[in-house]
Parts: structure tokens; C-alpha cells; sequence
């Protein structure tokens, strides 16, 4: 039977609310130059038309992206080995990795929706198998295409409690997120509500790179050597002459 995610969603969820702010820090300056476009081009639609517009909010998405998702990672990892970092210094730090990260984003992203077109199930497959991409591009420093097959390698031990928890998520922060965005596209007002909203679920949607982190850390503590063993005490010899 699938191992059941319960446990470590509600580890991930507590983790997220107690470090919500910091988080909040590192994310929303991002998000809010994001909305501000999205706002812009919204009030003043370009003469090539909505899909030009698209286009160049995706454009900057895609820019920003890698940079506080790699911030965030870097700030998780300081709050593991208990020297948790300022959200400056989580941002400078994830600079670093910012090329490899968007190259990394681009590649998962391509085999999700590419397995996803076959039925879903491959995809969901796929998004299992290549959940700890991420943290090994950050955190480990590895290259794009050796964090992914990193991934795949150690993600087979992990696949049901990875894919469960992600689906749960998923399922539980974008469902009403879906439903909400397309009731505001029925309304002509203001994009301001649509923004709003799609920041604060871009900040609750953190919780899902919480739980993927709390898996990888699993892995990891699994995987640590052990330590090596005290050395043997030479017995002394009572006979022997001083």
C-alpha cells in the first residue's frame, strides 16, 4: 500500500507557518513587481494584442523565478543547519544559482508537460521522479542535467510519498486558486483583485517546495555516512616495568 503523506504535510505546514515571514520577505518583493506589469500591461494593452502581452508577463516571470525559488531554498537549508540567514542574504546567495535553476525549471518543466500530455499518469510520474531537481541544483551546486538524473536516482525510494503529498497540495491550494481566477476573469473591473490574489496563492504555494524540501532532507539524513567508529583503547600492560 502507498505510504500515506499525512505526517510529513503536517511537519511541512508547521515549518511553513512558523517561517512564513521570513519567507514572505524573500518572495513578495518578486511578486509584487510581477503584479505591477501585470497591472501595466493590463491598463495599457499593446497593438500586437493579449498575446503579446502574455508573452512579455511570462517573460518576466520566468526571469524572476529562479531567483527568489532559489532564495527560498537557500533560506530553508540555513534554517536546517540551524544558521538561518536574512532574506538579503538568502537572495544574494541564490543569485548563484540562478542560471542553472532557470535552465533546470525549463528542462522539468518540459518532461512534466510533455508525460502530462500522455494520459497525466507519465507526467505525474515524471514529477515524482524529478521533485529533488531543485534542491540539488541549490543546494549541492550540482549542473542542470546531473540534478535531474541525481533525481531520478534518488527519487525511487521516496516516488509515493513525493507523489501523494505533491498531488494533496497541489490539488488543495491551486484547486481554489483555478476557481477563484476564473470568476475574476468574468468580471471586466480592476485587475487588481486577480493580482492580489494570485500573490497570496504564489506565497501559500510555497508550501509545496516546503514539502518536497522535508522529503529531500529525509533522503539525505538517510543517506549520511556514518560516522566512524571511536578508536580502541590499548589495554595497558601492569606488568611491564615503569
Amino acid at each position: 500500500m502507498p505510504e500515506l503523506p499525512f505526517e510529513y504535510i503536517r511537519q511541512s505546514l508547521y515549518f511553513f507557518r512558523s517561517h512564513f515571514m521570513m519567507i514572505m520577505r524573500i518572495q513578495l518583493p518578486f511578486l509584487l513587481l510581477e503584479g505591477f506589469f501585470a497591472m501595466m500591461i493590463h491598463g495599457s494593452p499593446s497593438e500586437e494584442g493579449p498575446a503579446m502581452n502574455q508573452a512579455a508577463s511570462a517573460l518576466l516571470n520566468l526571469t524572476l523565478m529562479p531567483v527568489y525559488g532559489a532564495a527560498t531554498i537557500v533560506y530553508l537549508k540555513s534554517v536546517v543547519d540551524n544558521q538561518p540567514l536574512t532574506a538579503g542574504q538568502a537572495i544574494i546567495r541564490g543569485l548563484t544559482r540562478w542560471r542553472a535553476l532557470l535552465l533546470v525549471y525549463l528542462f522539468v518543466g518540459f518532461f512534466i508537460i510533455s508525460g502530462l500530455s500522455f494520459f497525466i499518469i507519465p507526467g505525474l510520474f515524471i514529477l515524482a521522479r524529478l521533485a529533488f531537481a531543485d534542491y540539488i541544483c541549490v543546494i549541492e551546486g550540482k549542473g542542470v542535467f546531473e540534478s535531474i538524473t541525481e533525481s531520478w536516482r534518488r527519487t525511487g525510494d521516496y516516488f509515493w510519498i513525493l507523489l501523494n503529498g505533491l498531488v494533496i497540495l497541489f490539488v488543495c491550494i491551486n484547486g481554489p486558486n483555478f476557481a477563484i481566477q476564473m470568476s475574476l476573469a468574468s468580471d471586466e473591473g480592476s485587475a487588481l483583485l486577480p493580482v492580489v490574489t494570485s500573490i497570496i496563492f504564489s506565497l501559500i504555494s510555497v508550501l509545496i517546495t516546503v514539502y518536497g524540501f522535508r522529503i529531500y532532507c529525509v533522503h539525505r539524513e538517510a543517506n549520511q555516512p556514518a560516522p566512524p567508529p571511536p578508536p580502541e583503547e590499548i589495554p595497558e600492560d601492569r606488568d611491564q616495568d615503569p
